[in-house]
């Protein structure tokens, strides 16, 4: 396996966090990270990901030794990546075969998958772990009343950022009927 190839597998066991930001900042798409969380996915987005994600890894490392960058940085090489014309037109006849417009929608749909996908496999946990700590936090005789109230105004904001990012429900089901495809492409 090429060193893109790891990276692309390390980002996606990470919740495709570096992934998304390597790729959006490639593509220029950092802008559209807001619309993942209102982007309805279908079915066919969905097995459409699933269907050409190893097409996807195979083409990264085919393009490998050709100007893929230092080969150590995520973002380097999808961008050498982007910029090797023969990569970019299969690229896109690649995730064309599974129904998507072109790569930069294919990031974009990857983007709110693995959002959602984070989400139902640890939105739960997340929202767990932020109660526990502010109960901590009220909890903590060790601090006065303004540095509570400070700092559960700080998590409140917190919680009110993860709220605003959260997929929607019907991303999240959809997400769930394919957990067992997509936790074989995000933990290889």
């Amino acid at each position: 396996m090429t060193i893109a190839a790891t990276h692309v597998r390390n980002a996606l066991s990470k919740g495709l966090l570096g992934l998304l930001i390597a790729a959006m900042a490639t593509l220029g798409l950092a802008g559209s990270a807001l619309a993942q969380t209102t982007q309805v996915l279908t079915e066919q987005q969905v097995t459409g990901f699933i269907a050409s994600y190893p097409e996807i890894v195979a083409l990264s490392e085919e393009f490998e030794g050709n100007n893929a960058g230092s080969g150590e940085d995520l973002a380097a090489s999808f961008g050498a990546l982007m910029k090797h014309q023969d990569a970019v037109g299969r690229l896109n006849a690649t995730v064309s075969a599974h129904g998507f417009a072109n790569y930069s929608e294919w990031i974009q749909v990857v983007g709110t998958i693995a959002m959602a996908y984070t989400y139902a496999s640890q939105g739960g946990g997340m929202d767990t772990q932020m109660e526990a700590a502010m109960i901590a936090i009220r909890d903590n005789p060790n601090l006065t009343a303004d540095q509570k109230k400070t700092m559960l105004a700080q998590f409140e904001q917190a919680a009110a950022s993860m709220d605003a990012s959260r997929p929607s429900q019907e991303n999240l089901d959809l997400v769930n009927a394919h957990a067992e495809e997509l936790d074989k492409v995000f933990r290889r």
